[in-house]
């Protein structure tokens, strides 16, 4: 059964997706050395293989830590719009999902490529990753202006208000292989910034303040690519999830992320990302029942994406 769902005409500079709340941005710093062009482009006929893995620690008061690892393998098919317009089409796949949840008193795994893991209670919860896909138009200023989801439709899932894992996670994989790029060539040592802010699933927004630096060309497993380092700070919130259609949002859960620092590798000839890492240390603030203190947890993660290979597409 297929269920489509259009988003919104969007015509947004990354990363400002899912409607604007405003944003800047601007350049500075010293400059040395030959000014390049760092601009991914995602080229008609190409498949992408990308692998993004985030790694979450969490420390609860009197309940002690709670650590997760959620790494997904997906797939864009790149090709021209079908519009009459400028741009690339994407269409975007889950090949593999690997979930790892770890608690003082328990684990939990799944792996989709497991037939044992994929009837677990998780594995019902996570399975639909694998049978919905993303079309995506990106327009000819590398901005993201739509997004379509299609496959399956979700079914109930026996976990309540645990979050799902699927086409958002894609689509924020295009936005992390765009993002933080400079509007024209830069030298190294050349600095910009991007302040502004996004709005997010379930009625949440996000604030940000990220200065990109050009370091320059570096080495990095035995290749050469073209760094920018990332720092800066994010606050926001979002609704807990809240099982069932039609239902209102839940409560809201803050978060402010003092510290983020990261880097972005260009590979000049491919003319794409080949490595996205950013590590944060926040604070999410959790609602509480009438009358009690909301309970302030904190959190470091650390997210990783790799591009695997570009072919041409079969």
């Amino acid at each position: 059964m297929t269920c489509p769902s259009s988003a919104q005409e969007l015509d947004l500079r990354i990363p400002d997706i899912d409607g604007t709340l405003g944003g800047t941005g601007s350049s500075s710093g010293k400059q040395a050395g030959p000014s390049v062009e760092v601009r991914p482009v995602f080229q008609p006929g190409l498949t992408y293989r990308f692998t993004n893995r985030t790694e979450i620690q969490m420390q609860f008061p009197a309940r002690g830590s709670r650590e997760a690892v959620i790494e997904q393998q997906a797939r864009f098919d790149a090709g021209v719009r079908k519009d009459g317009k400028g741009g690339i089409a994407l269409k975007g796949v889950t090949e593999r999902l690997k979930v790892d949840l770890k608690s003082w008193q328990e684990s939990i795994n799944y792996d989709s490529l497991q037939a044992e893991d994929r009837k677990s209670r998780l594995g019902q919860h996570l399975n639909q990753s694998l049978t919905q896909w993303i079309d995506i138009k990106i327009n000819r200023e590398n901005r993201l202006v739509s997004a379509e989801v299609g496959g399956r439709e979700a079914t109930t899932s026996p976990l309540k208000g645990f979050p799902r894992i699927g086409t958002d996670e894609l689509r924020q994989i295009v936005v992390i292989a765009l993002q933080g790029m400079p509007e024209k060539k830069v030298r190294p040592g050349e600095r910009w910034s991007i302040q502004g802010g996004h709005r997010l699933e379930q009625g949440g927004e996000m604030t940000f303040d990220i200065i990109c630096r050009y370091r320059g060309e570096v080495e990095f497993e035995q290749n050469r690519f073209l760094q920018i380092d990332l720092t800066g700070h994010v606050s926001g919130g979002v609704a807990i999830p809240v099982e069932g259609e039609d239902q209102p949002p839940g409560p809201r859960m803050d978060f402010h992320i003092p510290s983020l620092t990261g880097r972005i590798l260009f590979d000049p000839l491919e003319r794409m990302i080949r490595l996205s890492e950013q590590t944060v240390n926040m604070v999410v603030e959790l609602p509480a029942a009438p009358g009690e203190e909301p309970m302030r947890v904190p959190v470091k993660q650390r997210s990783v994406l790799n591009l695997l290979h570009i072919v041409p597409t079969p």
